[in-house]
């Protein structure tokens, strides 16, 4: 399968590249940068363009990509220190990276967007159906981009899918998170997500801000064979 992936650099974006890879596909990536020389992992071929380049209809027509995925709420290439302008930026190469895809008129396309499009507390866990209550420039824009999806789908025809991502996880973490419903990581595994000061052993707040990574989407780190917790009802 070919798999076209649109996302700056970090850790989220290389472990899919890994996974992607040991299954067999074959990985194509658009840094969103002209100038990007951040460290990925190995791909098939990579596109050093930014979203707002007039190659994007060249370059999905030129790979037919199966699928696409575009890291979208998680992208490193917007950092939402200045969120009013971020928010413009973001909205316009979104608009740009689902036209390009439309015109090409292949595969499927997910666009990863966050639970932030959710604001206040909520009594019950949150459907698919319970309408976004966006605050902010961040959240605001992240629920446009999720309504461009769907009218373009409904427009258009494509296939096009919305995943709302909670937490971010590795495999050991969410195996525990189903268990025992507690959000951790072990030092070992954060380590290997090149976002912990070792000397402190904790999240580090520079790198965080450097790769756009909210804090609360990371587990807490812990020991390893540290006690997490115990087996919950669900997870029995």
């Amino acid at each position: 399968m070919n798999i076209l992936l649109i996302g700056g650099s970090g850790s989220f974006i290389n472990n899919l590249i890994i996974k992607l890879n040991k299954e067999g596909h074959r990985v194509y990536l658009l840094t969103g940068s002209r100038y990007d020389n951040h460290p990925y992992q190995k791909v098939f071929e990579k596109y050093n363009f930014g979203y707002d380049s007039t190659c994007l209809n060249e370059i999905f027509e030129s790979i037919h990509p199966d699928l696409t995925i575009f890291m979208g709420a998680y992208d490193t290439n917007f950092n939402w220190r200045s969120a009013e302008e971020e928010s413009v930026k973001y909205s316009a190469r979104m608009m740009n990276i689902l036209m390009s895809y439309v015109m090409a008129g292949s595969g499927r396309f997910v666009y990863l967007s966050s639970d932030e499009v959710y604001s206040g507390d909520y009594a019950a866990d949150i459907t698919e159906e319970q309408p976004s209550t966006p605050q902010g420039y961040k959240s605001m824009v992240l629920s446009q981009a999720e309504e461009m999806c769907a009218s373009y789908r409904r427009t258009c025809d494509k296939d096009i899918l919305v995943l709302r991502l909670d937490h971010l996880f590795v495999i050991p973490d969410y195996l525990i998170f189903r268990l025992t419903g507690s959000h951790v990581t072990d030092h070992t595994y954060g380590s290997r997500s090149m976002l912990m000061d070792l000397r402190r052993g904790e999240w580090s707040p520079e790198l965080l801000r450097l790769f756009g990574v909210d804090r609360g989407k990371l587990g807490t780190l812990i020991e390893p064979s540290s006690v997490v917790g115990t087996v919950t009802e669900d997870g029995s």
